[in-house]
C-alpha cells in the first residue's frame, strides 16, 4: 500500500519520529518553518523516504496553499493520505486541519499519557464531522541512539568516568539490569554536555547523574540535569534522575526542594558509600523508581 503522511514539525522531534516509525508510510512530507528546519533535517536522517516542505509559521492561507499544491503535484496516486497535526504552530494545525477536511483525509494526534505513547486517529463521518476512529499504543520502537540523534544529531559514547565516580555509574547500570530495555554509560552531547547514564524503557528515555562523596551534597547534579533535559537539548519528554551515595538529611532540604521543583527524581543509595556495593534493598528501590517514571 502506498501511503503519504504530512507531518507538522515543532521543536520536539518525538511526536513525528514515533508515528512515522510506527505507521511506516511510503512517503513522509515533513512540514517545518525556518525555526524548525534543523529538527526536520535530523528527522530526515532517521526516517526513510522523507522530504521537506517549508512554510510560514503563521500565514494560514499560505500554509494551506503550499500543502495543497504539494498534494496536487504528487507523481503517483496514494492509497492513503494522513495528516499528523501534533506539532507545528497553531496556525499550521488550522491550515492542515482545513486541508484534511476538504480532502476528507484522516488526521493523527500523538500524546504521551503517563508511560504510554498513544496515537489517536480521526476520520470524517457522512456529515463531515471528525470522529475518533481508534487509539493505538506505540510499542518501543526507538533506541537511545535514535533518541539522541533526533534531538541533537551528533554525540559520542565515552563510557564511565575514569575516577571513582565511574565505579558508581557502573554499579547503577548493573543494578538496573533487566529492569530496563537499554542503558548507555558516558554520553557526550554535542561536545559540550556529559551525561553519566542514559536509560530507556520502551520509547521513554531518562538521563541519570550519579554523584558520590562531596559532589553528592551539591547542586551541581541538579544544574547538569536541568541543562541536559532542557527544551533545546534532550527535550521535554526526557525524565531526570539524580542518584547520590549519601542520605540527604534536613540540612539538604533546600536541595531536595530544588530537585523537586525541577521535576528531578532523587534516589539516595547510602549503602554504596559504606561498602562500594549497592545493597539489595536499594537495588530494588532504584529499579522500582526508574520503572515507575518510565
Amino acid at each position: 500500500m502506498h501511503s503519504l503522511m504530512y507531518a507538522l514539525v515543532g521543536e520536539q522531534p518525538l511526536p513525528n519520529l514515533l508515528p512515522v516509525r510506527f505507521l511506516e508510510p511510503h512517503t513522509t512530507v515533513l512540514v517545518p518553518t525556518d525555526r524548525t528546519e534543523r529538527v526536520s533535517q535530523r528527522l530526515r536522517g532517521l526516517l526513510p523516504q522523507t522530504r521537506l516542505l517549508s512554510v510560514d509559521p503563521y500565514d494560514i492561507a499560505q500554509i494551506e496553499q503550499k500543502m495543497q499544491q504539494d498534494f496536487d503535484a504528487q507523481p503517483q496516486a496514494y492509497d492513503q493520505v494522513v495528516f499528523n497535526l501534533t506539532w507545528g504552530t497553531k496556525a499550521m494545525s488550522i491550515a492542515a486541519y482545513r486541508l484534511a477536511e476538504r480532502l476528507q483525509m484522516p488526521f493523527l494526534y500523538f500524546q504521551t499519557e503517563g508511560r504510554r505513547s498513544l496515537l489517536y486517529r480521526y476520520v470524517w463521518n457522512d456529515s463531515s464531522q471528525p470522529i475518533l476512529e481508534h487509539q493505538q499504543e506505540i510499542p518501543g520502537i526507538i533506541s537511545i541512539q535514535d533518541y539522541v540523534q533526533a534531538h541533537l544529531g551528533s554525540y559520542s559514547v565515552v563510557g564511565p568516568a575514569k575516577n571513582t565516580g565511574g565505579a558508581f555509574e557502573q554499579a547503577i547500570a548493573a543494578a538496573l539490569g533487566d529492569a530496563v530495555d537499554e542503558v548507555v554509560l558516558g554520553v557526550k552531547l554535542s561536545g559540550a554536555l556529559d551525561v553519566d547514564l542514559m536509560v530507556r524503557i520502551g520509547n521513554r528515555v531518562a538521563v541519570v547523574e550519579a554523584k558520590t562523596g562531596g559532589a553528592s551534597n551539591s547542586k551541581k547534579g541538579i544544574d547538569q540535569l536541568n541543562s541536559i533535559a532542557g527544551r533545546e537539548y534532550l527535550g521535554i519528554y526526557t525524565a531526570k534522575f539524580l542518584v547520590v551515595d549519601q542520605r540527604w538529611d534536613h540540612t539538604r532540604s533546600n536541595l531536595r526542594e530544588l530537585a523537586e521543583a525541577r521535576n528531578i527524581t532523587l534516589l539516595e543509595l547510602p549503602s554504596y558509600s559504606a561498602d562500594q556495593v549497592i545493597s539489595d534493598d536499594e537495588v530494588r528501590q532504584l529499579r522500582a523508581a526508574v520503572q515507575a517514571k518510565l
